[in-house]
């Protein structure tokens, strides 16, 4: 949605609901308590905990920009901007991690680490050398893969020119 990190979105259904009520292990009165979150969205019922004023700030924006855009329009522009960002890393020779394009994300590029690159100073090099910022690998994938976002309003194929041409500069910089 393009709103700031922090907040999570979260569906329940009836079933959930029922099973989580039943266990009689289940937190209760605090804000680890999913079933009292059940009614907090009332405006009777009190919230379990204080929400960050600036994210549900935020937030109201994101949805503003999305519902004046229009939902086809968002995901068309999330998806030709992967497009360009996946076309750019293949004519670099580089490889997207997601076995195909079909099961990437809309969102986010990750693309494999060259062979011979540190992919910390990767991401170092790009930030410092073209002010652009990437993001590791988590786990098992940490040092293989570098993520590129290009979601919410960097879901511009001009932003996804201004990554490529920061990866293929930070690459170039470390001898490849």
């Amino acid at each position: 949605l393009g709103a700031p990190p922090g907040l999570t979105m979260m569906g329940v259904s009836e079933r959930a609901w029922a099973k989580m009520k039943a266990n009689p292990l289940a937190p209760r009165a605090s804000m680890l308590s999913i079933v009292d979150w059940e009614h907090a969205w009332s405006k009777d019922k009190p919230f379990p905990f204080t929400p960050s004023v600036a994210e549900m700030n935020g937030l109201n924006v994101a949805l503003d920009l999305y519902l004046n855009e229009g939902p086809a329009a968002v995901w068309a522009r999330h998806a030709l901007t992967a497009k360009a960002m996946r076309a750019g890393v293949a004519a670099m020779g580089l490889s997207i991690w997601a076995a195909s394009d079909n099961i990437a994300s809309p969102t986010t590029t990750a693309v494999r680490t060259p062979q011979g690159i540190d992919e910390k100073a990767l991401r170092q090099a790009a930030r410092a050398r073209y002010g652009v910022m990437f993001s590791s690998g988590r786990g098992e994938t940490l040092g293989k893969l570098t993520r590129i976002g290009h979601m919410g309003p960097t879901a511009q194929p001009i932003y996804a020119i201004a990554a490529l041409t920061a990866l293929g500069g930070a690459i170039n910089s470390l001898g490849q």
